[in-house]
């Protein structure tokens, strides 16, 4: 990976988010210490920062537990952009 997102489920497991979030950087540091890692706990941040920062070329792979959810933010940014592109209607 070019660079990591760390988010957090919402079934933490019985752990803290401050526990995962710092096994996720162990084992991510154990095998690519110099990979760039973000942490952006909500799934919905996360999936917004990863919409304004696209890069060239690049495959994103998104591992949720609420695929429905995760798929509406999705829809929803994909929506905004594509009205974003439109050019507004001027009324004469």
């Amino acid at each position: 990976f070019d660079e990591i997102i760390i988010r957090c489920d919402k079934n933490l497991r019985g752990r803290t988010a401050d526990e995962i979030i710092g096994l996720l950087k162990e084992g991510i540091e154990s095998v690519n210490p110099d990979v760039p890692v973000a942490v952006i706990a909500n799934e919905n941040e996360a999936l917004e920062y990863i919409y304004a920062h696209p890069k060239q070329g690049a495959l994103y792979t998104i591992m949720c537990d609420v695929v429905a959810g995760a798929l509406d933010k999705i829809r929803e940014l994909k929506q905004r952009e594509e009205m974003e592109e439109k050019p507004l209607a001027l009324s004469q």
